[in-house]
């Protein structure tokens, strides 16, 4: 069985097995080594996949949430960042398939990137022939609807979350009062918010998936976006609970009160640890959305 480290200068016709086309379009690569980097888009293209590779997470959560890529590889051993954190800022924001390719072969590392939220682990040495299948079964489980909840396939560019809609490539927000233009920046981070509807998305994942860096207590630009975004969305007609602060934790979206009656699912009505006052970012940021009906 061939494996990476036996192979240094290889074309597509030295790879082991049939070249099957992957039933796939762009399949990124977060490697830092460039060496297992280019063996493995060299192994991609022999599958007819487009292939995209990156050198940090920041550029492949980029690519994710602006739809660059259907698929991902992700090594666990980077250099400034631990993997486990790529892949739970990306499962924020998307559902698309995620397979480690590390060298942490210890049953507790092989957890830990499952729970996070990967779909398959490969262990290096790569054997080729182990992770062309384990590519084909997780797409195949995708297809045939058997993955767990968070590896489908977003299936819509629009979002509809009570009364209103987000059109993800527009960045138009729709409600009864009309429509509002958002930034790219505040439709992602609104779309992180819905898509968890009922969940805390914590300022730090929030910060690391928009930016790449830890959250700092001290920088309030996080606030100025959410004070824009909830001015928007007041101005559109949504509840005005829709969106509500988790002390010094991050935001949640709650779920419409018609829904909560006789459900596990959290009411509108604010707990003992939400954030009720304004905060001093949204007392001080001025209306700049407008509203067309």
């Amino acid at each position: 069985m061939d494996t990476l480290n036996d192979m240094v200068d290889i074309d597509s016709d030295d790879y082991p097995g049939p070249h099957t086309a992957l039933p796939i379009g762009r399949v990124g690569i977060l490697e830092d080594d460039r060496f297992v980097r280019e063996v493995l888009t060299r192994f991609l293209k022999s599958m007819r996949a487009e292939v995209i590779a990156f050198v940090n997470g920041r550029q492949a959560i980029k690519a994710v949430m602006d739809h660059e890529i259907d698929m991902i590889l992700v090594d666990l051993g980077l250099p400034n960042e631990d993997g486990l954190d790529v892949i739970r800022n990306i499962r924020i924001v998307s559902r698309l398939p995620i397979l480690i390719v590390s060298g942490r072969v210890e049953a507790p590392a092989i957890t830990a990137g499952l729970d996070a939220g990967a779909d398959d682990y490969v262990r290096k040495p790569i054997s080729f022939e182990e992770l062309g299948a384990r590519i084909r079964a997780v797409l195949r489980r995708i297809s045939q609807g058997e993955s767990s909840p968070v590896a489908a396939p977003e299936g819509s560019m629009e979002l509809a979350v009570d009364n209103i809609r987000l059109d993800s490539i527009s960045f138009m927000l729709h409600g009864p009062n009309g429509h509002n233009k958002l930034t790219e920046l505040e439709a992602r981070l609104l779309s992180m918010i819905l898509r968890h509807q009922g969940k805390v998305v914590t300022r730090d994942q929030i910060c690391r998936a928009l930016w790449g860096t830890a959250w700092d207590p001290s920088n309030r630009t996080l606030d100025v976006h959410m004070s824009h975004i909830r001015k928007k969305l007041s101005q559109v007609g949504a509840r005005s609970e829709l969106i509500r602060a988790k002390r010094n934790n991050g935001y949640y979206a709650t779920a419409y009160p018609a829904m909560v009656e006789g459900s596990a699912e959290p009411s509108a009505e604010p707990s003992p640890d939400d954030e009720l006052d304004t905060p001093a970012a949204e007392k001080s940021e001025p209306n700049t959305g407008d509203v067309t009906n």
